[in-house]
């Protein structure tokens, strides 16, 4: 995901190059702001969020397979 949102700053600064102005702040401000706010774009979409839930509930899959498979161990 850090991969796709880095890809996706690259194209927006390159895509509104023109739109930088150097009397308003340096260029490493004004692609870090980019860079912040597409980040806060993807921790705030829908899809980010019901991803994040869906690896929640594999991972309690996971552990309750896990501890069955303990108890049967300790059982035998």
């Amino acid at each position: 995901m850090a991969q796709e949102v880095t890809n996706d700053v690259f194209v927006k600064i390159w895509n509104n190059s023109e739109t930088y102005d150097e009397s308003k702040g340096r260029f490493f401000t004004w692609v870090l702001n980019i860079a912040r706010n597409a980040a806060i774009d993807v921790l705030r979409s829908k899809s980010f969020k019901q991803d994040k839930l869906t690896l929640s509930f594999d991972s309690a899959i996971y552990d309750f397979l896990s501890q069955k498979e303990e108890v049967v161990v300790i059982d035998d």
